[in-house]
C-alpha cells in the first residue's frame, strides 16, 4: 500500500514540476540547445531493444516523424523572445502547449497500460523504444522552432493566446 502512494505522490510531484517549470518563462542560451536532445538520443540508442526487428525500426521511425510534427505544432504555442545580443531565447509555454504535452502524456501511459495484456506483453519493447523515439522527436521539433525564432531575429512575437499585459 505505501510503494503505491509513494508512487502515486511520485508522479503527482513530477507534474506539478512540469507544469510550472511550462508557465514560467526562461531563458536559454542557444548554443545549449543541443545537449539534452543529444542525451535522449544517447539514450534513446542505449535502451534500443537487442532484438530489433523490422517492425521496431518502423514504429521507430513513425515516432520520430510524428514527434517532430507534434514538437514543431507545440513550440507555435510557445512565446519565445530572442536577445541576440546575449545569444539566449526566452521562453515561456501556455496552457496550450501544457494541453499539447498533457495529451500526449496520457497517450503514452494508455500505450503502456494496454500493452501489458498477456497478448500484447512481446511489443512491449518496441512500443516503449517508439515513444521514446518520439519524445526525443518532439524534443528536436520544439528546439528546431527555438533556432528558427532565434535566427528570424527579434520580430517574432507571442504565442497566440498571450494579451500584452502578460509579462513574459
Amino acid at each position: 500500500m505505501l510503494p503505491a502512494v509513494i508512487q502515486i505522490v511520485v508522479i503527482v510531484l513530477a507534474l506539478a514540476f512540469v507544469v510550472w517549470r511550462q508557465l514560467r518563462a526562461r531563458e536559454l542560451k542557444v548554443s545549449r540547445l543541443w545537449l539534452v536532445p543529444a542525451l535522449l538520443t544517447y539514450e534513446s540508442w542505449r535502451l534500443m531493444p537487442a532484438n530489433i526487428g523490422l517492425a521496431a525500426i518502423a514504429a521507430a521511425a513513425v515516432g520520430l516523424v510524428v514527434g517532430l510534427a507534434l514538437g514543431v505544432f507545440r513550440a507555435r504555442f510557445y512565446t519565445m523572445v530572442p536577445n541576440p545580443a546575449k545569444g539566449t531565447i526566452a521562453v515561456k509555454g501556455s496552457p496550450w502547449a501544457l494541453l499539447v504535452w498533457g495529451a500526449i502524456f496520457a497517450f503514452k501511459l494508455g500505450a503502456r497500460f494496454f500493452t501489458h495484456t498477456a497478448s500484447m506483453s512481446g511489443h512491449l519493447d518496441t512500443l516503449s523504444f517508439a515513444l521514446m523515439v518520439l519524445a526525443l522527436g518532439m524534443l528536436l521539433g520544439t528546439r528546431g522552432r527555438m533556432l528558427y525564432v532565434y535566427n528570424q531575429g527579434p520580430q517574432e512575437v507571442a504565442a497566440p493566446v498571450m494579451s500584452p499585459a502578460d509579462p513574459l
